[in-house]
């Protein structure tokens, strides 16, 4: 995988929407979805207490691996609707990897002679 490769990069906007930045095809995530997202544009490789800490646990929610999997699932379905298929890859007794970068960005509502301006937050 080239982590430089456009056909491997989302961009996920604070308005919760993924968007692949190769053929232009958006899926909008939940409130979980973009969270674990958010991790991933700091790192390609997880834990999954690391998973469940930063999406759940900060918030005081307590889960089974359940959640932990359908959270996967979820986002796995998403990811191939966008045409990135095998983008996250369970690594046994070690949690999960990403085979795709994430950038995210803040869709800010000023308006730029009739555009929304939009400002990259972070790059990996």
């Amino acid at each position: 995988i080239v982590l430089g490769s456009e056909s491997m990069l989302v961009r996920v906007s604070n308005k919760r929407v993924m968007e692949n930045v190769a053929n232009k095809q958006e899926v909008s995530v939940n409130e979980n979805e973009y969270a674990l997202l958010s991790l991933l544009s700091q790192r390609s490789t997880l834990a999954k207490s690391e998973v469940v800490e930063f999406v759940w646990g900060s918030r005081g929610i307590i889960v089974t691996d359940s959640s932990y999997y359908q959270l996967l699932h979820s986002l796995r379905c998403k990811l191939k609707a966008l045409g990135l298929h095998d983008a996250i890859r369970t690594m046994p007794r070690r949690g999960l990897q990403a085979h795709f970068r994430v950038e995210l960005v803040d869709v800010m509502p000023i308006p730029v002679n009739g555009w929304q301006a939009v400002q990259i937050l972070e790059t990996w």
